[in-house]
């Protein structure tokens, strides 16, 4: 998936609890936007039963760091400094996690 696509729900998801104020529902508009992205994607090259289920872990995984995420967004905009380290450790973590993930399952 594009770097610009995920950075578009990213920001998309970060203006939507802000205004709203509800990081269970931005937490599932951001993981239900990854899990279309990744059904389409999947159907376009032949869905598969492993697939469905890097799908699912996927869904669960965005679901837990993305509550976390967005709530700790919503409870600290007011605070600048937190609110934008929010968003830095967020996004490191996030690739630290897939990297770490990425290379247990390479033999």
């Amino acid at each position: 998936m594009g770097l610009i696509l995920k950075l578009a729900i990213l920001i998309f998801c970060i203006r939507h609890v802000m205004n709203t104020g509800r990081p269970g529902q931005t937490t599932a508009i951001y993981a239900g936007s990854f899990l279309v992205v990744g059904l389409v994607v999947a159907l376009i090259h032949h869905f598969t039963a492993i697939v469905g289920m890097g799908l699912a872990i996927t869904l669960i995984y965005d679901l837990v760091t993305g509550f976390i995420f967005f709530w700790l967004i919503d409870r600290y905009h007011d605070n600048l400094l937190a609110f934008y380290a929010i968003i830095v450790l967020g996004i490191a973590a996030s690739v630290a996690i897939k990297f770490m993930v990425a290379f247990a399952l390479l033999p």
